[in-house]
């Protein structure tokens, strides 16, 4: 389950992504699994001409932009919404 909340954050992230360099997005995002010798590494998003991939081992998200930009986000740094939603309730 935790696994699949984070699978959400980090799609969210990629999607923001796109729309920031191309707002007119109209494209389908392809997605692949990255894996290696039968272990999953993590997953790789494309649309139109921009690329994000996302590494599991190193919990980073790397964005390639259309105009040749890369930037790098630490998956720890997103906000994890079962941890909102707990600290909601302990309120």
């Amino acid at each position: 389950m935790q696994e699949n909340v984070w699978n959400g954050v980090v799609r969210e992230r990629i999607w923001d992504f796109f729309l920031q360099h191309q707002p007119e997005l109209d494209e389908t995002v392809e997605e692949s699994l990255l894996i290696s010798d039968g272990h999953f590494l993590g997953q790789r998003f494309r649309c139109a001409q921009m690329e994000a991939v996302w590494l599991v081992e190193e919990n980073v998200i790397k964005l390639h932009a259309s105009n040749g930009s890369i930037e790098s986000i630490d998956v720890d740094t997103l906000e994890n919404p079962v941890a909102k939603e707990a600290s909601k309730r302990a309120a």
